[in-house]
């Protein structure tokens, strides 16, 4: 079994800003969702039912936004992780001179 960690810092940095832009998206549609769903709900030709199932849905607004917060934080983290390796890298190159 291999044990060794491999670390691309700019397939990180790559995977990190996808992960942003998908936090993105996935914060723009939960607010479009919950603007029809608020539409829904004004409706005055709602049944008891329906507007009841919209109000559940309005339910997990405030857990979809902390997906979205933790998506893009996972994405910066990815990023500057990269960017990190990057320097680590770097560093061991200048200090045992490997290109020389």
């Amino acid at each position: 079994m291999n044990n060794s960690f491999l670390a691309n810092p700019s397939v990180l940095a790559n995977e990190g800003r996808k992960i942003i832009d998908s936090s993105i998206n996935f914060r723009d549609n939960t607010d479009k969702i919950m603007e029809n769903v608020d539409y829904m709900i004004e409706r005055a030709y709602m049944s008891d039912g329906s507007r009841a199932l919209a109000n559940h849905i309005k339910s997990f607004k405030d857990d979809l936004y902390t997906m979205a917060k933790i998506m893009n934080e996972y994405g910066n983290y990815c990023v500057n992780f990269g960017k990190t390796v990057s320097v680590n890298q770097q560093n061991m190159i200048d200090m045992y001179n490997v290109n020389d």
